[in-house]
């Protein structure tokens, strides 16, 4: 007696069911796992918990209406570990202090991370921001025109001054479109060091090549200055990240030492010479992803190395600083986690279905598995960038 066969080819080609388990944040009713960790530092496509950090965001709104005010020149350090959310804050302050406003500020944000690779030093690198973001509510410029330049070559008051600068600024803005057009290119390829014929250089009324390391800066803020003097435009923030990777490999001690002469030349320039300048430095005190286990603030390797090396500098930095500390404890985790729940709530339209306590349940199970990874300290000290990958790998779990 044999079997039938004649269907034994019925399935072939089709994909067998399997029965898999599905993922916590399904089981909640959420589109998504709703801690999207690849998109932390871009604060438009996250939430930002910041209830432990109210007093660090007061000082430093107070410290941006003191230097619009211009009722301070002290700079402003921002410290704090890897992963806190330094650089997603300063991308924040950014997009806002760019929003137009009658008071025409003007906004750069540099990243030192891998730039001491290129050749550029510190003036090159905000050249380069100034020319590739302009602010939007300056004038469109023409083609190889930097648009700082053609906001001053339009502006209807002249530039007032005696000095060399002051009389090449003011010729930008005389004669017909044609003839600033082509003052404003001159200088704008002056300014990025391209080789001047000596006519084009008499046109300019230069006697020579820019320094790059050292004139450049010098130069930067006193076209700010003189712009500012005539209401071309407000006060310029700048907003320096990454400050901790100065003192990495990529950057030689000569490159170091040009960048950070030109940081304190920038302090000096808007100290003694009221440039409209406010400038931000955000840094993590050691190099490595590391936390105190006491949640003490102590000095870090860089701020022993700048310090030792150039003190001056430092001594301007730790004027006005504050610390971004990390979060602690469950209860700060908690509220953590249920801040990028609602974000996704928000974005979506759709309501999680989670309780408090289950809520609890999945960050304590965030916890252990970074007890486990030994990333977390004894007290329960971690940053946002750990427990939102912790959190991440629990949601993906099978509930």
């Amino acid at each position: 007696m044999t079997g039938d066969l004649s269907n034994i080819f019925q399935t072939l080609g089709q994909t067998p069911r399997v029965n898999t388990p599905r993922a916590q944040w399904a089981q909640l009713k959420l589109p998504r796992n709703p801690f999207n960790d690849g998109a932390y530092d871009s604060y438009r496509s996250r939430p930002f918990y910041t209830a432990h950090l109210r007093e660090v965001l007061s000082d430093l709104a107070r410290w941006l209406q003191e230097v619009e005010a211009r009722e301070t020149t002290d700079s402003f350090a921002l410290r704090g570990a890897v992963g806190v959310g330094k650089t997603h804050l300063l991308a924040f302050m950014e997009e806002q202090l760019r929003q137009p406003s009658p008071d025409k500020r003007i906004v750069l944000k540099v990243e030192l991370t891998q730039k001491g690779y290129r050749s550029t030093a510190l003036g090159g690198l905000i050249l380069e921001g100034l020319s590739q973001r302009p602010m939007p509510w300056m004038p469109k410029a023409p083609d190889g025109v930097l648009s700082l330049l053609w906001t001053l070559a339009e502006h209807d008051k002249p530039v007032q001054g005696e000095g060399q600068l002051a009389g090449t600024l003011r010729a930008l803005q005389q004669g017909s479109l044609i003839e600033r057009e082509d003052q404003a290119r001159l200088y704008t390829r002056w300014l990025f060091r391209e080789d001047l014929t000596p006519r084009e250089l008499k046109q300019l009324g230069m006697h020579g090549r820019l320094d790059w390391e050292g004139e450049l800066i010098w130069v930067l803020a006193e076209i700010l200055r003189l712009g500012y003097a005539v209401d071309a435009w407000g006060v310029c923030f700048l907003l320096l990240d990454q400050f901790e990777d100065l003192f990495r490999d990529t950057y030689s001690d000569l490159k170091r030492a040009r960048i950070l002469t030109d940081l304190r030349t920038l302090h000096d320039e808007a100290a003694e010479r009221k440039a409209p300048l406010g400038l931000l430095i955000s840094y993590s005190p050691d190099m490595e992803e590391r936390l105190r286990d006491d949640g003490q603030e102590r000095e870090g390797e860089v701020e022993a190395q700048l310090g030792h090396s150039y003190a001056a500098l430092k001594s301007r930095m730790d004027r006005r600083k504050q610390s971004i500390r990390p979060l602690q404890g469950k209860e700060e985790a908690t509220a953590f986690a249920r801040a990028w729940i609602q974000g996704l709530e928000q974005e979506t339209g759709v309501e999680a279905a989670i309780s408090d306590e289950r809520l609890r349940e999945i960050v304590d199970r965030a916890i252990q598995q970074m007890q486990q990874g030994r990333t977390l300290l004894t007290r329960h000290i971690f940053t946002p960038r750990q427990l939102l990958a912790a959190l991440k790998a629990v949601m993906e779990e099978p509930g």
